[in-house]
């Protein structure tokens, strides 16, 4: 039996504080501008979520799982055109610190399959709240500014 991957943990502090950075997450020039031109997100649990990987550049389709305004949010995610098993979960925790905020994202496969209808990315399932993780560490250092 194959074990299933780690997940990827990152974490970085910023000068701003956890609103601000909710902000950059939640907010719809600032997500653009976090994720990438054409991103979007509705920051409400099944919400729906688009963005252009800030790792890869790839373009990728998922729904928002769980919100605690300003603490955190969680999604699941997966490449468009890909297969649902392919699906990850993303959750991005802010704690507040003596001059800003620390993000930890975590990203890993996620136990929940998401399928997706013939239009590109029109999500036709809502997802168990509280599940897993992640972006790339790149896409953190500009959260905030």
């Amino acid at each position: 039996m194959a074990s299933s991957p780690s997940p990827a943990v990152t974490s970085h502090d910023v000068d701003s504080p956890p609103r601000e950075v909710w902000r950059t997450m939640t907010e719809p020039e600032p997500f653009r501008r976090w994720m990438g031109p054409g991103s979007t997100i509705q920051p409400v649990p099944g919400g729906p979520l688009t963005v252009s990987d800030p790792a890869s550049g790839e373009p990728k389709v998922g729904r928002v799982t769980e919100v605690r305004p300003c603490e955190f949010m969680s999604w699941i995610w997966r490449p468009l055109g890909s297969e649902p098993d392919e699906t990850t979960s993303v959750e991005v925790e802010l704690v507040p610190i003596p001059d800003g905020t620390r993000i930890t994202v975590t990203e890993a496969p996620s136990p929940v399959s998401l399928p997706l209808t013939p239009t590109m990315g029109t999500i036709v399932d809502s997802a168990p709240s509280c599940l897993g993780t992640a972006l790339a560490g790149t896409a953190l250092a500009g959260i905030g500014r």
